[in-house]
């Protein structure tokens, strides 16, 4: 069965919980009673758990499919330090300990500064404090110094900008190595020197020595 901390990050309980409220609205599910009941088989042991420990000596059949998820809310997402979480968002560089890879791409960079995001607060500031930390935290120094050329840069902007150049770098590598392979298979051929045979040499000169001493002595110059 599936729930919302079997393994995952905490961060996914909500989502798994959106999910099953999708799929109850799909198949028309209403009742009250039967949406509770299927919030509780669905969710994973642990979470199945969680609940029966956080409502003991009371049975969660007892209870409605929203204080359910509130209880699962409150325990797998607790309310976080709003200075905190500015803390951690300000400090997460691209390709940085907490990113999935060293190689992490603009796109992976800024997708996990907006989930950071979530809980620091910054309503309308979001796309600023996205667009500041995109261009203080990316990997690349020739990038950020694009960035900090343009004039009223937006998010959009940086975005757009640092995905062209990093996917040009990595066009341009894979076009050079490509070069690069095919120089290993070239056959270079020195032109091979003609080569003296001593041997063609001696010959001749046995020749010539051969006819020399059938000369009659008195003939020889």
């Amino acid at each position: 069965m599936l729930g919302p901390a079997a393994g995952a990050a905490a961060a996914a309980a909500p989502r798994w919980v959106e999910r099953l409220e999708t799929a109850l609205s799909i198949y028309g599910v209403a009742d009250v009673e039967m949406r509770r009941n299927l919030l509780l088989h669905h969710m994973g042991p642990e979470s199945y758990d969680v609940i029966c420990d956080k409502l003991a000596p009371a049975s969660p059949r007892t209870k409605t499919f929203q204080e359910i998820v509130q209880l699962l809310e409150a325990y797998y997402n607790p309310q976080r330090l709003e200075i905190s979480e500015n803390y951690r968002f300000n400090c997460r560089r691209q390709g940085d300990k907490d990113a999935v890879s060293a190689e992490e791409t603009v796109d992976e960079y800024l997708v996990a500064l907006r989930r950071i995001a979530i809980t620091c607060n910054f309503d309308q500031y979001l796309e600023k404090a996205l667009r500041n930390q995109l261009v203080f935290g990316i990997k690349r120094n020739d990038i950020r110094s694009r960035l900090l050329e343009k004039r009223n840069l937006t998010l959009q902007d940086a975005r757009d900008i640092a995905v062209g150049m990093e996917l040009s770098r990595k066009g341009g590598a894979e076009i050079e190595g490509q070069f690069v392979r095919s120089d290993v298979h070239v056959v270079h051929r020195q032109p091979e020197k003609k080569k003296v045979h001593k041997d063609s040499a001696n010959d001749s000169e046995k020749k010539l020595l051969s006819m020399w001493s059938k000369v009659a002595p008195g003939d020889r110059v």
